[in-house]
């Protein structure tokens, strides 16, 4: 009985410490994330930025002009 509840023990053990490597596995993983989207999304909003004002006189044409409606 003695050997059944050491066996039981040491098995919740190691399930316990794989739940931890776990959370710990996804902490690392988040963080590398985070850190990853801290400075990509600046320089996708940079190169969006970019192209965005190459293309908008193709998509929307000229900027209007002031028309002289007295006839001059």
């Amino acid at each position: 009985m003695r050997a059944h509840f050491i066996f039981s023990h040491l098995a919740s053990s190691k399930k316990a410490q794989s739940a931890f490597e776990y959370m710990l596995l996804l902490a690392v993983v988040v963080c590398i994330v985070l850190v990853g989207l801290k400075t990509y999304v600046p320089r996708t909003t940079q190169a969006a930025n970019i192209y965005f004002d190459k293309t908008v006189n193709g998509i929307m044409g000229d900027a209007p002009r002031n028309l002289d409606i007295s006839g001059n």
